[in-house]
């Protein structure tokens, strides 16, 4: 089993751009996995924005990106090796 995170640092909230800059790195993923016989499971892929509640206040949370034209989850937590993860950045 192949598990795979993309972290994409922004300092200030420009959504389009966090997007486009995401969408190309997991097209480059995506190819990498075609070129070697592999093949992500889209139903279990996910996308969270992480930032300060002043900048996810701010904006729609939800990231429109797609692997092989199928669009994936946008979460608001995530739990990982026990540890939950919410997209302010809290950790318990």
């Amino acid at each position: 089993m192949i598990e795979l995170m993309i972290y994409v640092l922004y300092k200030r909230n420009i959504k389009n751009r966090l997007q486009n800059d995401l969408q190309l790195d997991v097209n480059n993923v995506s190819k990498w996995f075609k070129d070697n016989r592999l093949t992500a499971n889209v139903h279990k892929c996910v996308s969270m924005m992480i930032g300060t509640r002043q900048i996810l206040g701010k904006s729609d949370l939800n990231l429109d990106v797609k692997i092989n034209n199928e669009l994936v989850g946008n979460l608001t937590e995530y739990y990982y090796l026990g540890l939950k993860i919410t997209n302010t950045f809290i950790m318990e």
